[in-house]
């Protein structure tokens, strides 16, 4: 006589729940990437209107985050 295959329905109930907690958390990782590269982009953005607005050349400074100020860049 053969092993019976079939899982109980609270075995399926589990796996099927656990599935979509994978799944939630998968399109909470992508929603937060999404979010970090826009956020990346504006911060980009803003660095780049700052050079322009402090008359820096981009290919001498680059805008410091520990400092909050410009620094020369390093060649």
């Amino acid at each position: 006589m053969e092993p019976d295959n079939r899982l109980t329905a609270d075995d399926k109930l589990v796996l099927k729940t656990m599935e979509a907690d994978i799944l939630r958390a998968q399109i909470q990782v992508q929603q937060t990437q999404a979010a970090a590269k826009d956020a990346i982009s504006r911060l980009d953005q803003f660095a780049k209107d700052l050079l322009e607005k402090y008359e820096r050349d981009p290919k001498e400074w680059t805008l410091s985050l520990e400092k909050l100020e410009f620094v020369a860049r390093q060649k």
